[in-house]
């Protein structure tokens, strides 16, 4: 009975021990070998903001579905960065799905309202729709914004 209880005590203790120590791929090497990191030393917003670097390259490339796993990937890192939302809008608005990226900026904007650069986005995208209006307020209000540091790109 003591073994029984020693045993199913270290399995249990090991069981735990694969469930606590997650470890993620984060690449490879110049030999192909897998780079390997605790989940728990990864700043999984750093690693999100680079994909949707890579997202944003692979669409000005075209390269339509590379920018979706790329965008996909940081949504599973940081699912709720303003720079996800407006990289999505990007993303729909290139391929046509209007409806989809209209839903990612106001979402951006919904969730960032105090952020220049959501309304920005938003409201190019909107002038690019032939809604010239709407776009207009947009821009406007993005350089009402005291924060906005980069009002230029309103402009």
């Amino acid at each position: 009975m003591m073994n029984r209880l020693l045993l199913a005590a270290v399995a249990t203790g090991l069981l735990t021990g694969c469930i606590t120590s997650k470890e993620i791929i984060v690449g490879r090497d110049e030999n192909g070998n897998e780079i390997v990191r605790k989940a728990d030393d990864i700043d999984y917003e750093k690693a999100a903001l680079a994909r949707i670097n890579f997202a944003y390259s692979f669409m000005q490339q075209r390269e339509m579905s590379s920018a979706k796993e790329n965008l996909n990937i940081a949504e599973s890192y940081a699912p709720n960065l303003e720079s996800l939302h407006l990289a999505w809008g990007r993303y729909y608005d290139i391929v046509g799905d209007y409806a989809n990226a209209e839903k990612k900026y106001q979402t951006a904007i919904k969730e960032y309202p105090e952020s220049g650069m959501s309304y920005t986005h938003y409201g190019s995208f909107l002038c690019s729709r032939g809604r010239r209006d709407e776009g207009l307020n947009n821009l406007l209000r993005a350089v009402s914004i005291p924060k906005f540091a980069q009002m230029s790109l309103a402009y």
